[in-house]
């Protein structure tokens, strides 16, 4: 039997993905450096989030997060903290099904703690636990818009000798090449 390649999705992706609409994105080009403004980064990576969404839904590809996830994603946009419409929405992406959770259990976070001690990467302690929850996950891919990530290459180094990759979502190497078109979906 034939495995579909695993994708870490960290909390910011979500965030991102859920403050567009489709119409919002209407001029974003995937696998095109974004730059460095921030909006069209966001633009970008919730673009590649609904492409990595519906690969999951067409069964090539299995999004996994890590139940830390249901707690950082509490808002889409600071002025939609308590709206009912943004709760539905999280609750559609993080709840409905599509995405397995990892579990913060104890081997989880015992396994986040030795990369401090054992490997001395210098992650921070959610993104050790993130990449812990990745490896339980046995996910082949971390997509993140977290830039700290870059900013420590042994950080990088630690998690390709594993197997893994990080990436924005607009440069995921686990995404099907049938859903990297120009326009939204």
């Amino acid at each position: 039997m034939e495995t579909k390649p695993r994708v870490f999705v960290d909390s910011c992706v979500f965030i991102s993905a859920l403050k567009y609409r489709p119409e919002d994105l209407r001029s974003v080009a995937l696998y095109e450096d974004p730059g460095t403004d921030e909006d069209t980064r966001q633009r970008a990576s919730a673009l590649a989030f609904q492409r990595l969404w519906q690969a999951a839904t067409d069964g090539k590809i299995t999004l996994v997060t890590s139940t830390i996830a249901l707690v950082e994603c509490r808002h889409i946009r600071e002025d939609r903290l308590l709206s009912p419409e943004s709760h539905k929405a999280i609750r559609a992406v993080l709840d409905g099904g599509l995405i397995e959770h990892v579990q913060a259990g104890f081997f989880v976070c015992a396994n986040a703690r030795a990369m401090f001690w054992e490997e001395k990467v210098s992650f921070g302690t959610i993104d050790a636990f993130i990449v812990s929850s990745a490896i339980a996950g046995e996910c082949a891919e971390i997509v993140t818009l977290d830039r700290n990530w870059v900013k420590h290459p042994p950080n990088v180094s630690a998690l390709k000798a594993r197997g893994i990759a990080v990436n924005a979502p607009y440069f995921s190497e686990t995404l099907p090449d049938e859903y990297r078109r120009l326009l939204p979906l």
